[in-house]
């Protein structure tokens, strides 16, 4: 299978995992390969030889969330799309970006802030997800209640099918209401429907102001869950809540977005403090970090 896969696809694309390797990190996981196409076609190509000789295989980004993904019993081996990464179409004004799969989430985030744009979406391993990894993974992040699921940020894929077939589903504007909406099934199918190739992803404009408060009162937990669902239902619109600690002592975070004077006007609504309990709000700056280890609101 080795020598076959390197006819295709040359012996620069094909891998044998060491042990320690992140594309063999999971128990009882050992792919012979790890193959990395470069462009489209190669993938397609790969694609349907799989699908002649019968191999399975499993796509990825960057290695980091096979578990995640589809049962990987019979695998052997890993269609890795890391060399895929190239921006294929950037609109600041459209609020609009297209990506090949294996493009950094990171970097779409740096390019998307240079015009005060952002993607608004907070997965878990922010730091190493991909542009078609966090499509076909699905997972939003603590900031879903307020800026919606991944599904409601992608505007249009390209994939191929097992046999390499390409298609498209969606498009490059926001109001694109013609046909079969597939994008939709598409997203968090961790990829058992088809193989991402390109995604093209909504940007929103930087909130001018996102804050945190943090209040550690040291109340049960319990106390602390129902004080936060307390702020949800007072109308209060946190981009993101969250408890943390013991069941016997809890803090809480609320993380207000939005123009300055909103979120001051709803900062000014958070009870000074639990009845009967100590301490009070702790204000910070939002860098997606909470002020306690290295629990971030990615989540």
């Amino acid at each position: 299978m080795i020598s076959r896969l390197e006819e295709l696809l040359g012996p620069d694309a094909v891998e044998t995992p060491a042990p320690g390797s992140p594309w063999a990190n999971l128990d009882g996981f050992e792919p012979e390969a790890v193959v990395h196409p470069a462009t489209e076609e190669e993938t397609a190509a790969l694609l349907r030889k799989a699908s002649e000789s019968g191999w399975l295989l499993v796509p990825s980004g960057r290695g980091h969330a096979l578990g995640r993904g589809p049962a990987l019993k019979g695998v052997k081996i890993v269609l890795a799309l890391d060399r895929m990464r190239e921006v294929t179409y950037e609109e600041p004004e459209d609020l609009v970006i297209s990506a090949q799969a294996g493009l950094p989430v990171e970097e779409i985030r740096e390019r998307a802030g240079k015009h005060g744009l952002r993607l608004a979406l907070e997965p878990p391993m922010g730091e190493k997800a991909t542009a078609g990894g966090l499509a076909a993974l699905g997972r939003s992040g603590s900031s879903r209640a307020r800026d919606g699921r991944v599904r409601d940020h992608v505007l249009g894929v390209r994939a191929l099918l097992s046999d390499g077939t390409l298609f498209s589903a969606g498009g490059r504007v926001v109001k694109n209401v013609a046909g079969y909406d597939l994008v939709r099934p598409l997203v968090g199918s961790r990829g058992t429907l088809a193989v991402l190739t390109e995604v093209t992803y909504k940007l929103r404009p930087v909130p001018p102001m996102d804050r945190t408060w943090i209040l550690e009162s040291g109340a049960a937990l319990e106390e602390t869950l129902a004080l936060g669902k307390a702020l949800v239902e007072a109308g209060l619109e946190p981009a993101a809540l969250g408890a943390w600690g013991s069941p016997s002592s809890a803090s809480l975070g609320i993380r207000l977005s939005g123009e300055e004077e909103d979120v001051l006007a709803r900062r000014n609504r958070l009870p000074c403090s639990l009845p009967g309990r100590p301490g009070g709000w702790i204000e910070r700056e939002e860098t997606g970090l909470l002020p306690f280890e290295v629990l971030p609101w990615e989540a």
